[in-house]
């Protein structure tokens, strides 16, 4: 926690990812709490529609190949991305190798495990 504290701390454009683990959780006050803190843009994945309100200024829509240009340019543009009840697979990670020049940090934060990843070109 202490890690992922730091990270947030030292963070200037956080992206909250959030998945569908935050819809059956009934976790989107408590994200939208944090988006606001931070003023941080939330992207959703497909199942994580309506986790959050979608009319809320910091939301941009949902993520990856099939998503707005507003959440890819803002996951581009991010220095860390925050995944709450989300998976990474090839539809949002392929969005995370295009901005590697950047190589922006993400944290993955689950009811089961936190781990940090970096999100560079393999």
């Amino acid at each position: 926690m202490k890690k992922a504290a730091a990270l947030i701390n030292k963070s200037k454009k956080p992206v909250l990812y959030v998945g569908h683990g935050a819809v059956i959780s009934g976790a989107g006050p408590a994200i939208m709490k944090l988006a606001e803190k931070l003023n941080a843009p939330i992207v959703n994945t497909l199942l994580g529609k309506g986790a959050c309100p979608e009319d809320h200024p910091l939301h941009q829509g949902m993520l990856g190949m099939h998503g707005t240009a507003y959440a890819n340019k803002a996951v581009t543009h991010c220095d860390m991305i925050m995944a709450i009840g989300a998976r990474w697979d090839d539809r949002i990670t392929a969005s995370c190798r295009s901005s590697a020049s950047a190589q922006p940090r993400s944290t993955s934060t689950s009811t089961r495990r936190s781990s940090t990843r970096s999100c560079a070109p393999t």
